[in-house]
């Protein structure tokens, strides 16, 4: 069963072509990694399927259902989450605050105020299981700004995870990490659930090649090569294009 369909997509800045005919499905449970040189339309896609930017042209669908028009908010009530390059977290609450707002979000019924929040005995039950699944049960009254980049990173993932999603984005989720939290994270992508597909962006080959079951690379907005991680290392165009192990 496809989790994910994008079927020609198509995105333009004025007369810039940043997306075109962008095709490829994502079966339930799989791992996809989206490479590519700088500017190649990589966040533009993650945008689109995640409804922060609109499509110019073409269809995506969740389960089978059309999600090409819906708002973001509408995305992730259906599934859909996602985690930004750049860290958007609340760096003056502490780690729990910022989970429990994460959960409450996605509720009905958000927003109450703060004590009630603090006092829902289900909400913080959900919170020290998703701090505990990413080793941030312990830093739970830190303040955000307090803990390293390297556990804000593994926070950002966390809160991406409050709203249950069958998809999960993640722009660049290794980036800026010693090789050490690099390696925690390709664990803890690899340890998600298979009901959770994937869909990543990644400059770090290593990331790439440990955590994805399929890599699709783009160049200049257009789909040059989708395949295993083996197909994709072995392929003549990407090597010269992106792996820079090509021919001169």
């Amino acid at each position: 069963m496809e989790a994910l369909e994008v079927e020609s997509v198509s995105r333009d800045f004025g007369g810039v072509h940043a997306l075109t005919n962008v095709t490829f499905r994502v079966p339930v449970g799989q791992r996809m990694a989206i490479i590519g040189p700088n500017g190649a339309g990589k966040t533009t896609l993650i945008n689109i399927i995640s409804g922060q930017l609109p499509l110019s042209g073409g269809k995506i669908r969740l389960f089978g259902q059309d999600i090409s028009r819906l708002a973001a908010h509408r995305r992730v009530h259906l599934g859909i989450s996602r985690s930004f390059q750049i860290t958007s977290l609340f760096l003056r609450l502490t780690v729990l605050v910022n989970m429990l707002l994460a959960l409450e979000g996605v509720q009905r019924s958000q927003f109450r105020i703060l004590r009630p929040l603090l006092a829902d005995g289900n909400l913080l039950r959900r919170a020290q299981r998703l701090l505990g699944a990413w080793d941030l049960w312990d830093q739970r009254e830190q303040l955000v700004s307090e803990i390293s980049y390297g556990e804000q990173r593994k926070l950002e993932i966390a809160l991406s995870l409050a709203s249950n999603p069958k998809v999960l984005l993640l722009d660049e989720p290794n980036s800026g990490l010693t090789r050490t939290e690099n390696a925690e994270i390709v664990k803890m992508i690899a340890n998600l659930g298979v009901e959770i597909s994937v869909l990543l962006i990644a400059h770090d080959m290593d990331l790439v090649f440990h955590a994805a079951h399929r890599i699709l690379v783009l160049h200049n907005g257009e789909v040059i090569a989708d395949g295993t991680p083996a197909e994709v290392q072995a392929d003549k165009y990407v090597q010269e294009i992106y792996l820079g192990n090509g021919s001169s």
